[in-house]
């Protein structure tokens, strides 16, 4: 036990020192769990502790690491970034269709003369035009054909998928940077009118409303988010999906407070209520 203390670590990480001062050091020599223990307290003013660190072989991360991950970047380097990826998704499909020309010629005979010509006779399988000769080879470089197609484009959908998931993760931190400041004029649009508009019960109930309000905003904030990683959903419509729930609502409770309304009175609604319960007491005397 001590007043105060300081832990530092060395460059080389390999040695952790603890430096305290003013305290109290206790021990406990003898066999634990026993009478036939002794017990020793030593005051110090000044006492220091070095633990070695090179048994865990601790390796310091580079800090370029991460400097282009997606969390890193401020806004403008996210928008150079986001540009970027939305040129590389663009491309796969020119890319696919260039994989796709060598292995099946016919695309480029889209247009052919063929077409114009009578339909043929309908044939059933491929025994009745092709001998029986050459149906096995032929069977054997379509399925060559085919298998060199699907390899391809698994390469080209797993790059695609890669790099539109990375495109979502980009977009949903820009519009995250801005929705995340919007937020605090969202909630004090919501939290200032309440506190004009409950009069009653002190700070308490203007808070738990506040609160209350405050726990949607994240829940539907953290939705949106999920759902954007998922794809289910953009990444505008997910991150302000929050914003665009609760902006009306504030804007709602400013204008009532400027009104000086009555929102949230019980003794309005009671009053209302015997308005409205009074015409129906005249009705059955008469």
């Amino acid at each position: 036990m001590a007043q105060s203390g300081k832990m530092t670590i060395s460059k080389d990480k390999k040695f952790l020192e603890f430096n305290l001062k003013n305290g109290w050091n206790y021990q406990e020599k003898g066999q634990r769990n026993s009478t036939n223990t002794q017990l020793i307290r030593m005051g110090f003013k000044e006492y220091k502790k070095v633990f070695d660190l090179s048994s865990f072989k601790l390796n310091k991360t580079d800090d370029s690491t991460f400097k282009n991950n997606y969390q890193m970047l401020n806004m403008r380097q996210l928008a150079t970034t986001i540009d970027s990826l939305e040129n590389i998704t663009s491309s796969y499909q020119k890319l696919s269709k260039n994989l796709l020309k060598p292995n099946i010629p016919i695309l480029k005979y889209l247009d052919s003369p063929w077409k114009a010509q009578p339909s043929l006779a309908r044939v059933d399988s491929f025994q009745q035009v092709i001998p029986d000769s050459t149906l096995h080879p032929l069977l054997l470089k379509a399925y060559n054909t085919m298998s060199n197609i699907k390899s391809s484009t698994d390469i080209s959908a797993v790059n695609f998928d890669h790099d539109r998931e990375n495109l979502r993760m980009h977009l949903m931190k820009w519009h995250e940077k801005i929705t995340m400041s919007i937020a605090c004029l969202v909630l004090f649009l919501i939290g200032a009118p309440l506190g004009s508009i409950i009069r009653k019960g002190g700070i308490g109930l203007p808070l738990i409303f506040a609160v209350i309000f405050f726990v949607i905003f994240f829940l539907l904030n953290n939705f949106g988010s999920h759902l954007v990683k998922e794809d289910v959903m953009q990444p505008f419509v997910g991150m302000w999906m929050a914003t665009f729930v609760l902006l009306p609502i504030g804007i709602f409770l400013t204008y009532k407070a400027m009104n000086d309304s009555q929102l949230f009175n019980m003794e309005f609604y009671n009053r209302l209520l015997k308005k409205l319960r009074k015409p129906k007491s005249a009705e059955n005397k008469i």
